[in-house]
């Protein structure tokens, strides 16, 4: 197989001495002439075949050379397959990733339909046309006792806890008519329900129906509870316009008699005082339902200091004094033997016992009797205010605290009120930390309404000063206000306390007063024509910056206090302002000067 010429040697022993033929004459020329012939022929038939060889060898490469061609056709082919593979192969990709966001979206968006349904607490169930359960909540599985493997079963195979026995008519009509309906109903609990069912359209055709039960039992009473505001709210307007225009009346009717009979007849006297009561009246009324509304909105103002609640007796007495004796009640005092040191607002605390007291004095009948007591019990000051009054039902107890509750709300309310005393006394009572309780046998049996506060630590309490002494000298102010009545009589009680007024109606005529005569403290009303109250205060305190400003104002919430503040006043009275508490102020202003 090798193309090298190889040759096989052999060497043999011979066993005796070799044999050698016997020796021939040989013609050379013959034999090279022989081998040369012999030699040639094998030449021509080696030529011939390699001739033939040759020729096969091309046509085999012409045969391998036209498939080589067709294999470069068919690889190209398949690489032009392979790039469509290829691209096809991302397509497919693509569209298996839409198919998985699809797929994520759709879960989630299941996933979102059922929290969705079972967080608003909604009775839902789907049915196909033939009112089989196809899909439910678990609220309503509760309602129609449905289980998971009760998909695919009638809705009406189910006895459900609706009071409602036309149901299955209402469903059959939104398939038939596919209009929803809507209807309120109840629960075999008590519950109220809006029932709802709506067509379920698949492809514009009503493919079955949604029944749905939405619990609407809160509001149901939220409307019984509007309903019942609406009516306390009547109740109390009336309440109020009673309670203003009796004292009203009272004013209007002296004001006739002393302009009929003069200013020095003999019954004068008489009729000013019947008018100054009835106006405190009508301002404590009005002090009143300003405070029922800070204690709505949470802003009630308790300016807490060491006290000694016996201090807040004589003041007590004193406004309460001739209200008792205009009813022909007995009221019995017993002021505690010790003091009574607390943490308190002195105005607020007496406040609270003076509601005590009317609330008292207006449920007595005439001849009756009141007890009022303070003492030191443990660690609390309790004031307790007894009558022998009509007393109170165990509903009232429950209630007596309540803005505009009250026992008697008949048209005949000559001792009446607006209910709101109580009120106050309780949220007063709890912002010093203390608490308040009414109690009563049952009608006609009297009430006993008890204040426990808690009493100070060792700190000595601070008493008012006791009257007497010099009065400090008086001031000049100047007075703004575009009402004129209001401007006149103001100006005059100013005066005969002694003080220097001048009164303008505007702000510009303020500033034009206030060039030529520099006062010691002004009083401005913050409704002004044109340049309201906050722009003159303004405009005063950037040239006169030690000057005391005093806004007289009807706002008294505690923002327009803020606000009177921001502006530069000193001091805030709303209207109608007590003479007593501005000539303090003004006294105050003159000490301060003197002392400077």
């Amino acid at each position: 197989r090798s193309a090298e010429a190889l040759a096989l040697v052999t060497l043999a022993a011979a066993d005796g001495p070799a044999e050698r033929p016997a020796a021939r004459e040989i013609d050379l020329g013959e034999a090279a002439r022989e081998h040369l012939t012999a030699v040639e022929g094998e030449l021509r038939s080696t030529r011939e075949s390699l001739q033939a060889t040759i020729e096969e060898l091309e046509t085999s490469n012409e045969e391998l050379q036209a498939t080589n061609e067709e294999l470069v056709a068919s690889n190209e082919e398949l690489q032009s397959t392979n790039e469509e593979l290829h691209s096809v192969n991302e397509e497919l990709y693509t569209v298996n990733g839409e198919y998985q966001k699809k797929i994520e979206e759709l879960t989630e968006l299941s996933a979102d339909m059922e929290n969705l349904l079972a967080s608003t607490e909604v009775h839902t169930v789907f049915l196909d046309r033939d009112l089989c359960v196809r899909k439910f909540t678990p609220k309503v599985a509760d309602t129609f006792h449905l289980l998971p493997q009760d998909v695919g079963r009638r809705i009406d195979h189910f006895a459900h806890s609706v009071e409602h026995p036309g149901l299955l008519d209402d469903l059959r009509a939104v398939l038939a008519t596919a209009v929803p309906v809507e209807r309120t109903v109840r629960g075999r609990r008590g519950a109220w329900f809006l029932l709802r069912v709506n067509p379920y359209r698949t492809g514009g055709a009503v493919g079955g129906v949604v029944l749905t039960l939405v619990n609407v039992d809160r509001l149901k009473r939220a409307e019984s509870e509007a309903r019942e505001a609406v009516a306390q709210r009547d109740r109390f307007l009336a309440m109020l316009s009673h309670e203003l225009r009796n004292p009203l009346a009272a004013i209007v009717n002296g004001t006739a008699l002393i302009a009929r009979a003069g200013p020095h007849a003999p019954e004068a006297a008489h009729w000013f005082a019947v008018i100054a009561r009835r106006a405190r009246h009508m301002a404590r009324l009005l002090d009143d339902l300003l405070d029922v509304a800070r204690i709505t909105q949470g802003k009630i103002e308790v300016r807490r200091g060491p006290l000694d609640l016996a201090a807040t007796v004589p003041g007590v007495l004193e406004e309460v004094g001739r209200a008792f004796a205009d009813r022909g009640l007995e009221l019995r005092a017993e002021p505690p033997r010790a003091p009574l040191p607390v943490c308190g607002d002195p105005a607020r605390l007496q406040q609270v016992q003076v509601n005590l007291l009317m609330n008292a004095a207006k449920y007595t009948p005439a001849g009756g009797r009141v007890w009022y007591a303070l003492a030191a019990e443990g660690p609390d000051a309790v004031v307790r205010v007894r009558d022998t009054g009509a007393g109170m039902t165990a509903e009232m107890l429950g209630r007596a605290f309540e803005p505009f509750a009250q026992a008697d709300e008949t048209l005949d309310r000559a001792d009446g009120g607006i209910g709101v005393g109580l009120t106050l006394v309780k949220a007063i009572v709890e912002l010093h930390g203390g608490r308040v309780e009414a109690r009563s046998p049952g009608p006609g049996g009297g009430s006993e309404f008890v204040v426990r506060l808690p009493l100070a630590p060792a700190a000595e309490p601070v008493r008012p000063d006791p009257p007497g002494g010099a009065m400090p000298p008086s001031v000049r102010v100047l007075l703004v206000e575009d009402d004129t009545d209001l401007r006149t009589s103001l100006r005059s009680l100013l005066e005969l306390d002694g003080h220097e007024v001048r009164a303008v109606g505007t702000g510009p005529e303020a500033l034009a007063a206030l060039a030529e005569w520099p006062p010691d403290a002004a009083v401005l009303d913050i409704g002004l024509p044109g340049m309201s109250g906050y722009d003159l205060a303004r405009a005063v305190r950037a040239g006169h910056p030690r000057l005391c400003l005093i806004a007289l104002t009807g706002y008294g919430q505690p923002l327009d206090r803020v606000t009177a503040t921001a502006a530069g006043f000193d001091h805030h009275l709303t209207k109608p302002p007590d003479p007593a508490a501005l000539d303090a102020l003004l006294r105050a202003v003159a000490a301060a000067r003197a002392v400077t």
